[in-house]
Order: C-alpha cells, then structure tokens, then sequence
C-alpha cells in the first residue's frame, strides 16, 4: 500500500464521496439509502488512494471521483441484478390452479402487470415490452436499437423502479 497516498484523504474524504453521490446518483437516491450508496463510494475512494500513481497524468481528485462512482455503480447494478433475478424467479404458469378464485386472482395480476407497463413513459415502455414480454438478451435489445450497454442497464434498473412504484401504487 502506497501510504504517501493517504493524505488525500484527509483533503477529501466522506465529504467527496457525499458529493458525488448527490450530483451522480440523485435516481438512485429514490431507491437506496444515501448511507449505503456513501458506504460503497468511501471504498471506491480507500481504493483510489491505494492505487494512485501521480505519473499517470490525472489528479488524485479525478482518479478518486472515478473509482467512487464505479464502486457505487457496481452496487447498484448488484442489487439490481438480484431484484431482476427474483422477479425473473416468479413464474405464473406454475401457480397451483385449485380454484377458479386462483385463476381470476392471476389473470388480474397480469392485466396490473400490463397496464403498468403500458402507463411507463415512452423510452421504458418499448424497453419492458421487448425486454420482459418479448425475452429480448441485452445484447438483442443492444443489436436492435444500438443503445450503449450501460445505457440498457440503466434504462432496466429504472423501468423495474417504476414499475415496481406503479404496481404498489395499484395494489396498495
């Protein structure tokens, strides 16, 4: 461990990391406590003071914001991927069909689904309707549209939001 390095952090700190996740991360904010998302960036930060190398060119400053935002980004994209996993996990078709009462309860469920769906602004709908519905990969839905990989991560992370709020919005 290079521990000349360790005096930018008395510079900059928690106080870099907050910034950061305010001005990078305000979405994300709706979804996650600003202390977790603090928590990540701080070790994208020890991270950066641990291998910054002045002769590269760039300043401890940039190197650091950098390393914070791919520690919180890869925390958001892991919660994400768990929360898509858990709702890819919930298959319909398997619901044990006893009664009539189970079949209306899981066609409702489907015309809420639907609905909300249909209720997402423009860029969110297309994508839930190819993505979900349509069983697109990313790398389909990438071919098909010539959307950057990152900006198909993050159209997912905030159609499964949105859909989540406007579903609860109707059961709740």
């Amino acid at each position: 461990m290079k521990y000349d390095n360790l005096k930018h952090l008395k510079n900059y700190g928690i106080d870099l990391v907050s910034y950061v996740v305010e001005r990078d991360f305000k979405n994300a904010l709706q979804y996650y406590d600003k202390d977790d998302l603090v928590g990540y960036g701080v070790m994208g930060l020890l991270y950066a003071a641990r291998k910054y190398d002045n002769s590269k060119g760039a300043s401890f400053l940039t190197f650091s914001c950098k390393k914070i935002r791919q520690e919180i980004i890869s925390f958001v994209r892991q919660k994400c991927q768990k929360r898509f996993r858990d709702i890819e996990g919930i298959d319909v078709e398997t619901h044990s069909r006893a009664s009539v009462q189970d079949e209306y309860d899981e066609e409702d469920e489907r015309i809420y689904v639907r609905q909300a769906v249909n209720d997402l602004p423009e860029p969110h709908r297309t994508f839930a309707e190819r993505y979900f519905f349509d069983k697109l990969t990313v790398k389909e839905f990438q071919q098909a549209t010539t959307m950057k990989r990152h900006r198909i991560f993050q159209l997912r992370t905030q159609t499964i939001a949105l859909l989540r709020v406007k579903i609860s919005g109707r059961l709740g």
